[in-house]
């Protein structure tokens, strides 16, 4: 059984349903990643993953079901790539919350200072609330902007938002502010 929140009109009620097609996969739950992990081919994330700072890792073809309270955050000096590699929702008709890739609005867009988010080959974020944003989801202030985002060759799909790019300049000297490092590319 996979343990799905469902919201309506402001309550929050947990139901159990049945979900056939995640009954044999592994279940990874409220996870830091502070170096490599091996992951299956198929596999649930529930709640948060978090990419440490100075962590990373890469998940190559590879299918990542999520429940709808799973976010995926990747704290500044972290980095993440998908390489052919599908995330997607694991409860029917239920989304999921996205990637947020955070950063340091005051600092230059450097690897120890912002989050990296590459996506590539083929990789595909669906049925997600926002697929990507550059920064926390609950950040207001815009204080954790600046997560850099590579997107190339890859599908943001069936998602209420594709990408989210808040606010962020930096400026090494007055007047001159540097160009903001993401991008997007359709090969």
């Amino acid at each position: 059984q996979l343990h799905c929140h469902i919201i309506h009109d402001g309550d929050t009620v947990t139901s159990s349903i049945e979900i056939p097609i995640v009954a044999d996969y592994p279940v990874f739950d409220n996870q830091i990643v502070t170096n490599s992990i091996t992951y299956p081919d198929t596999f649930v994330l529930s709640r948060e993953i978090v990419v440490d700072s100075l962590a990373g890792f890469t998940w190559q073809n590879k299918t990542v079901l999520c429940t709808p309270d799973c976010r995926i955050i990747i704290r500044p000096g972290g980095f993440m790539t998908v390489n052919h590699t599908t995330l997607t929702s694991a409860c029917p008709n239920r989304m999921w919350q996205g990637v947020e890739v955070t950063g340091n609005s005051t600092q230059q867009q450097i690897n120890h200072n912002q989050g990296r988010f590459i996506m590539e080959n083929g990789s595909v974020i669906e049925n997600a609330y926002t697929a990507v944003r550059n920064s926390l989801a609950t950040d207001n202030a815009y204080t954790t902007t600046g997560g850099v985002i590579h997107v190339s060759s890859s599908v943001l799909r069936n998602n209420c938002r594709a990408v989210e790019l808040n606010p962020y300049s930096y400026s090494a000297q007055p007047g001159l502010v540097s160009d903001y490092a993401s991008s997007f590319v359709k090969s």
